[in-house]
Parts: C-alpha cells; sequence; structure tokens
C-alpha cells in the first residue's frame, strides 16, 4: 500500500525556452566527459594567468628585462573559447526547444499505481512504471526518462495539494524508479 497519496496531480505543466535552457545545461555540465574538459579548460586558464602574473612580476622587479608575452594570445583563446563553448551550447539549446512544440503546450500529469498518465493538445498517453528508467531531479523539475534521449519535464511547482514534492518522490522510490 502506498504512503504518499495517490492519485498526484501535476495540471499545466509548461516549461520556458529560459527553463529549458537551465536545466539543461545543469545536465550537460554534470556530464563526465563535459566535466573533464572544464576542468582541462579551467586549469589551463589558471596557468597561463600564473604565467602572466609571473611575467609581470618579473618585469616589475628589473623594468629593463625582456618579457615573454606569447603567452598572452593563449590566454586570450582560452577565455575566449571558455565563453564560447558555453553560449554555443546554450545556443543549441534554445533552438532544441523551437523545435520542440510539444514542451510549449500545457500537460497534465496523474501519477497513479499502476503508472503515468500525462494528457495534452497531442493525446493521452500511459506510461507504466517498468517503463521508466530514472528520473532525475533538477532544481524545481522532475524529468522522467522511459527512454536514455527523450523525457518528460514535470514542475514540481504545479503539483495539485496537498501532493508534494516529496510524495511523489516517495512514489518513484515505490515504484522502484531511482532519482538521481
Amino acid at each position: 500500500m502506498p504512503s504518499s497519496p495517490l492519485p498526484i496531480e501535476a495540471r499545466h505543466v509548461t516549461m520556458t525556452a529560459d527553463e529549458y535552457v537551465a536545466v539543461n545545461y545543469q545536465l550537460w555540465g554534470q556530464q563526465p566527459r563535459t566535466r573533464r574538459v572544464t576542468w582541462l579548460l579551467n586549469v589551463s586558464i589558471l596557468l597561463l594567468t600564473i604565467s602572466f602574473g609571473l611575467g609581470i612580476w618579473q618585469w616589475v622587479r628589473n623594468p629593463g628585462s625582456d618579457v615573454f608575452w606569447g603567452f598572452l594570445p593563449a590566454w586570450g583563446l582560452a577565455l575566449l573559447y571558455a565563453w564560447w563553448r558555453s553560449w554555443q551550447v546554450k545556443r543549441q539549446l534554445r533552438q532544441g526547444y523551437a523545435k520542440n512544440t510539444a514542451l510549449q503546450l500545457p500537460i497534465n500529469y496523474l501519477f497513479a499505481t499502476d503508472g503515468i498518465i500525462t494528457q495534452s493538445e497531442a493525446g493521452e498517453f500511459v506510461t507504466r512504471w517498468q517503463k521508466l528508467r530514472y528520473a532525475v531531479h533538477v532544481g524545481d523539475w522532475l524529468l522522467l526518462y522511459p527512454q536514455q534521449m527523450a523525457c518528460y519535464y514535470v514542475d514540481l511547482r504545479r503539483l495539485v495539494a496537498p501532493a508534494t514534492p516529496n510524495d511523489l518522490e516517495e512514489l518513484l522510490d515505490e515504484q522502484e524508479v531511482a532519482v538521481y
């Protein structure tokens, strides 16, 4: 017998472009490859910054000395690449949002013991709990993954009282859906 109140509803869930970008940018930043590349980029910028500081320090101590300024273009390129990389990912996410019109239409979610019922202009769909691979909690959003590359975006602020986000996570736990 579930301890959470059933059914749990989330009504009129829509996602703005800014919310979509914020949620997916955060997920992108948590990917192992993204974290590795970001770490390498930050270490490179740090080392170039230290080199810049040492060059200035050497010149201040000995104004007549030759200072190697060759690292400055590399430093500037590293900073420019860090900015461009972030901008490019956000731009691609905005383009993806613009193409995904389903995200822009209101969706009603009904979470029951046998599964999830989604209702929108596109129709009514039922997803059995066994079909859900996992869920990811990002800020006010819970992303439910029936497939690796597709998910339902559930705005936890749209849950109908008395249900709470904890109630929904308890239900997922009872249905053996891992929440990350």
